[in-house]
């Protein structure tokens, strides 16, 4: 309760207090506004809590140092009045405070206000820039200051231009040399740290703070008014500032003030005059920047325009390299200016003008990597240095005179690629602005785009010169066509063309060249001159390796190259060109200079090429002029020969037309052979010829066509000549399937002398061949020799083609004749077999179907269509598709096998079938399809259909009379069974040994009538169909356990047979869809069979395992095994194999034949692996369980 009284009391004392009191948390929030700082701060609201102290008045910076206590600045209300400040930390009960104070800004009074509003217009209307910056210092100083500085400043703060008041000369001095460094204040303005210094615009830095005493030190100026005794008295280190910016907030300058009349730190007073004098000074920076930007920017383009006038109106390159020497130097006001060349080749520049005092034209300078011309070329970017007496360029230190320059690099370009270097010199250090090296980079590519043009119209101009003398040269050179007429003109008009002391031509001629022209010293001694391609350091042996024009300067200089010229000696530069004609090099035009070394060009290189094309055009058409004359001469002689030539081939095309006319107007063979031979021989005039033909059995040489001989030809098959296919000149015809003429027959080896060819002496022969077979020879005699020519030779041959087709025409008539009359006799075969065979299919009692391989049905017999109750007509064309109802269930399955059939005949065996039953009505059809194989080749299938309705009802009647006697037999035996197991157990008193014996004997065989009697049943019931499955989930791993643990091990311990178990059950096996007692009757029989024929010592093992939809279950014993040839019959009933160990196991063989049918009408399968002595394995699938599957 005291607190709170005296709470009240302090509030009301405050709130009555004529000096203004605010009192916030340390976030700003109003706690307290007494009467007086609502007064002064305009305020009405009567509940300013929790209202911020920034929302109260106009300046926000000023509020952020009062915060920041303790402090003093002044504040702006929002109506425009200025209010002193001054605040500090409280504590109050309940926490710390800050209590700012209040106060009216004192006026100056009326008389300092007018002076300042007098001097601040004076300012205004001053027109002259440096005098109103002058004013404004000065002015500033006045307000209570006894130093104040003004430092213009550039884009990087850095201080350009310094003008003071209250400073003498050697505080100046002291102040240029020892101004802060740019970074220090960018420092202070920027850094969020020395924002606390700020008043308003100001930045007032007491002495004793880290920046001021990190930056001043010693570089202040003495100040002995200064004590720092009193906290509000100035100190030697305070700092006063204010920098002045322009329109778009960038420092252009800063007014520093020191040493306060007052001899006390600034009030807000003083610091809002600082401002105003502040302002003042930056617009009349900016103002002044605007208008010399202004003319600096009419000037520059006042530059350009003069050079673009200047420039545009010439296309000599050395006046524009004058114009622009003179307008770089005017723009920067240098003294010296050099313009360069670069040749990139040799990295070198030559001067091509300068304004030095020694003529430094066509001097060349070499330059190294690194040194600032070579830099600039690889920049292509201006270069700007200060250069001193002792640092001047060593390529300019013989005229540069010895003092401080600066020195300004400016590359100049042609098509974006160096050209030249500009080098200005200015004689004193000043520093080069970005829009003084801009506007030399503008003249320098106003002059680049003025040398292009000037270098295009130079090389237009010199070009059409040349075309117009190139045009002369080719008329003149075109004018004649003697080749020695066309050399010499070339070489005197390309003297004239060219402006060169020589030319001389080489040809090429096989394996060296020649000199076959030439104009100028020494062109007598060069006709002749030979140099073999070998002598590779010959010139023109260098062109010709290389293919190209090429020159040579200073050639006196290369030792490595031989011109091979008259007075070689006196030559200075050579070019050489080479002459082409379509590809191949034909010569070489050498052109020589004997007065300049450096006479050629890459320009004279393309212009020569151009020369040495219609060069070579020239010698050519001279060369084929002189060679269409030589030809027209052998061409009358080609003529004359060939009007004979086609005369003579004009006879044997008659006489071969002759023979293939009369040829082929017959097929009769032994025509045809006569008629060829005497037709030839029309041609030959031979006293003798025979035809012998090759007797394809034997190999033996038969004459089937002769003349001028007594041998009689009239057999068939020919006469037998006695000599083999490869014996005498025949057989040497025929083994080198070629023509021969022997001349003589006593001197050529060949020949088989024989009796009736004695007087034999030429032979003209030539095989006959068709089809690339030889079939025999058609050889002409006479008595005379040499009695053959070429020529004849030559028509006996063509006409020989025609023989040899017409013998194997006639060949190919009796082939065709004799395959006809075959084909006949095969057909009527073949009409009588069918008629049998569709008399047999017709007769049998089987529905016959047969389908092509696209299963369209294309036959079906009576029977079938009696079977099926389908006429006929209605099968044949159907396809087997739209019959599937005729195949039972098995449809779909039995066409996809089909299918298969036809993709994969070869993969067939012979007996492949398929078989069923269906019913059709009341009748029970047995179904057999097998396929149609030839040659692994698929041709369809046959389905045979036959009604088994009688066996299958007979065979039910077995089935009803088994299950019935079954049935009758199980009730006596029950009773034998009973009473003998009773007498067995002494019921009837007691037995003798033999007693005994005698009724286990009864009951065993009662046991096995027994057993007998339940597998006929199950059979009979599965037959009938009178056995239902409970399908339902089953668990395969506990039914194997509960039959293993309860029955299998049982059986062994109950019968002392060593035998051991094991199961191999995968993991997580899913559920089955089965009759569990129907599979358990499955395990138990499997399981029963292993026991039974395993020996003692032997191994049961039980695997399952799931693979897609099935879970396979697998009974693997090592016991006696099962022949192979029984592994396809222990599924039948009543089967046991004849072994000794088999049938000492009682048993119906009916077992099998159960657990088979149990595991089919579960869907599954059973399949039998066995090894006779090692053992079997039983394996059978049951179906895993779906989701949408019905356990009933």
């Amino acid at each position: 309760m005291e607190k709170q009284a005296t709470s009240a009391v302090t509030w009301t004392f405050l709130d009555n207090l004529h000096e203004g009191v605010i009192l916030t948390n340390p976030e700003g929030k109003l706690v307290f506004v007494n009467q007086a700082a609502k007064t002064l701060l305009g305020l009405n609201s009567k509940n300013l809590k929790q209202t911020n102290f920034y929302q109260v008045v106009a300046d926000t910076e000023s509020h952020k140092q009062l915060l920041d206590a303790p402090a003093q600045s002044w504040l702006r209300t929002k109506d425009g009045r200025i209010l002193e400040a001054h605040s500090r930390l409280v504590s109050l009960d309940d926490g710390q405070y800050i209590q700012i104070l209040l106060n009216p800004l004192v006026e100056t009074g009326t008389t300092a206000t007018i002076e300042q509003l007098a001097a601040l217009t004076r300012i205004s209307n001053e027109p002259d820039f440096n005098r109103k910056l002058q004013l404004i210092v000065d002015g500033l100083r006045a307000t209570g200051w006894n130093r104040v500085v003004l430092t213009l400043r550039d884009a990087n703060f850095n201080p350009t231009h310094i003008i003071t008041s209250g400073f003498t000369p050697e505080e100046q001095e002291f102040l240029k040399n020892n101004l802060l460094p740019a970074k220090a204040w960018l420092d202070l303005f920027n850094d969020e740290e020395f924002q606390k210094f700020r008043r308003g615009a100001c930045y007032f830095v007491p002495g004793d703070s880290t920046w001021a005493q990190e930056n001043l030190g010693s570089t202040i100026l003495p100040d002995n008014t200064a004590t720092g005794k009193d906290p509000e008295a100035w100190h030697p280190k305070d700092v006063l500032c204010i920098p002045l910016l322009d329109r778009q907030k960038r420092r252009i300058g800063l007014l520093g003030l020191d040493q306060p009349t007052n001899g006390r730190r600034p009030s807000p007073a003083a610091l809002q005059t600082i401002e105003l004098y502040a302002q003042f000074a930056a617009a009349a920076i900016e103002n002044s920047q605007l208008v010399n930007e202004t003319l600096a920017r009419s000037r520059e383009l006042e530059t350009l325009f003069e050079a673009s006038n200047a420039l545009s109106g010439t296309l000599e390159p050395d006046t524009i390299f004058h114009i622009l020497a003179e307008h770089m130097l005017k723009a920067i006001n240098g003294r010296y200016i050099i313009i360069s060349q670069w040749h990139p080749q040799n990295n070198t520049l030559t001067i091509l003008t300068s304004n030095t005092p020694h003529p430094l034209t066509n001097t060349t300078i070499h330059l190294t990597e690194g040194n600032l011309l070579h830099n600039t070329l690889t920049t292509l970017q201006p270069i700007t240095q200060q250069l001193t007496s002792d640092s001047l360029p060593t390529h300019h230190t013989n005229w540069l005179e010895k003092k401080d320059h600066t020195y300004i690099i400016i590359p100049l370009t042609l098509s974006d690629e160096p050209f030249a270097l500009i080098e200005i010199f200015i004689p004193e250090h000043r520093p080069i602005e970005s829009r003084e090296l801009q506007l030399l980079t503008a003249l320098a590519n106003q002059a680049s785009a003025a040398l292009e043009n000037a270098l295009i119209f130079e090389d237009t101009y010199d070009r059409e010169r040349f075309y117009n003398a190139l045009g002369n040269v080719n008329l003149a050179i075109n004018y004649t066509l003697d080749l020695s007429n066309v050399l010499n003109l070339i070489c005197s008009e390309s003297m004239g063309l060219f402006n060169v002391d020589g030319a001389y031509i080489w040809l090429l001629e096989e394996d060296s060249v020649v000199g076959s022209a030439a104009k100028g010293h020494g062109d007598k001694e060069f006709i002749g001159t030979k140099i073999p391609l070998t002598d590779n350091a010959a010139f023109v042996n260098h062109i010709i390796q290389s293919g190209q024009a090429q020159y040579i300067n200073h050639i006196q200089e290369n030792k490595q190259i031989e011109l091979r010229l008259p007075q070689k000696e006196s030559i200075q530069a050579v070019l050489g060109v080479p002459l082409e004609q379509e590809g191949n090099i034909i010569g070489i035009l050498v052109l020589v200079d004997n007065h300049h070394p450096d006479r050629f060009t890459e320009k004279d290189v393309s212009r020569a090429a151009i020369f040495g094309v219609q060069t070579s055009i020239a010698v050519q058409n001279a060369k084929l002029f002189a060679e269409l004359r030589t030809l027209n001469e052998e061409l009358d002689l080609r003529v004359a020969e060939r009007t004979r030539a086609l005369h003579e081939e004009s006879n044997r095309v008659k006489i071969l037309l002759r023979i293939t006319t009369e040829l082929s107007a017959s097929l009769d063979h032994d025509r045809v052979l006569h008629q060829a031979l005497h037709l030839v021989n029309e041609v030959a005039n031979a006293t003798q010829g025979v035809i012998l033909l090759i007797d394809q059995e034997t190999g033996e040489l038969v004459f089937r066509s002769a003349f001028g001989t007594n041998r009689d030809l009239s057999s068939e098959s020919g006469v037998p000549s006695g000599l083999m296919r490869h014996e005498g000149l025949a057989g040497w015809m025929i083994s080198h399937r070629e023509s021969v003429i022997v001349h003589d027959t006593l001197q050529d080896e060949r020949w088989v002398q024989r009796e009736t060819s004695a007087n034999i002496r030429s032979v003209l022969g030539v095989p006959l061949i068709t089809s690339e077979e030889v079939i025999g020879v058609l050889m002409l005699f006479h008595t005379e020799p040499n009695a053959f020519t070429q020529q004849q030779l030559d028509l006996v041959e063509a006409a020989a083609v025609q023989v040899a087709n017409a013998i194997s025409n006639a060949n190919l008539f009796l082939l065709i004749r004799d395959q006809a009359e075959r084909l006949g006799s095969l057909l009527r075969s073949a009409q009588i077999e069918s008629a049998k065979s569709q008399a047999i299919l017709e007769s049998i009692a089987d529905g016959v179907i047969v389908a092509d391989e696209h299963s369209k049905i294309i036959l079906a017999n009576i029977s079938a269509s009696n079977i099926l109750e389908i006429p006929r007509q209605q099968l044949l064309g159907k396809s087997v598709n739209e019959l599937l109802g005729l195949y039972g269930h098995s449809g779909d399955a039995w066409i996809k096998t089909i299918e298969d059939w036809s993709k994969h005949a070869d993969r067939l065996e012979q007996g492949t079938f398929l078989s069923d039953q269906l019913e059709v009505e009341n009748k029970v059809i047995s179904v057999h399809l097998s396929p149609v194989l030839s040659g692994k080749q698929f041709f369809g299938t046959v389905s045979i259909f036959r009604d088994i309705t009688k066996e299958v009802e007979v065979d039910k009647l077995k089935s009803e009379f088994v299950s019935t006697v079954s049935h009758e037999l199980r009730t006596p035996m029950t009773s034998i069974k009973g009473y003998a197991d009773l007498m067995l157990m002494g019921a009837a008193g007691p037995m003798s040994e033999a007693q005994s014996r005698y009724l286990k004997v009864i009951k065993n065989n009662a046991d096995r009538l027994h057993m007998l009697v339940n597998d006929l049943l199950n059979i009979s019931r599965i037959e009938t169909g009178k056995i239902s499955l409970d399908l339902r989930p089953l668990d395969v791993p506990q039914l194997i356990e509960q039959i293993v643990e309860g029955h299998l091990r049982g059986r062994i311990q109950h019968e002392q047979k060593q035998l051991q178990v094991k199961t191999d059950i995968a993991p997580a096996l899913p559920l089955v869809n089965a009759d569990h007692a129907r599979v358990t009757q499955i395990l138990t029989n499997l399981l029963d069979n292993a026991f039974n024929y395993t020996p003692e010592g032997g191994q049961i093992c039980i695997r399952a395992r799931a693979k897609g939809q099935f879970v396979y279950i697998s009974v693997e014993d090592t016991g006696i095994g099962i022949a192979k040839e029984n592994l396809n019959k222990i599924f039948d009933r009543f089967f046991r194999a004849e072994d000794e160990a088999v049938q000492r196991v009682p048993g119906t063989g009916l077992g099998l034949a159960i657990v088979r049918s149990l595991i089919e009408m579960h869907g599954g399968k059973l399949s039998v692996e066995s090894t006779v002595g090692k053992g079997s394995t039983f394996t059978f699938t049951l179906p895993v369980v779906v989701e949408d599957s019905d356990p009933t």
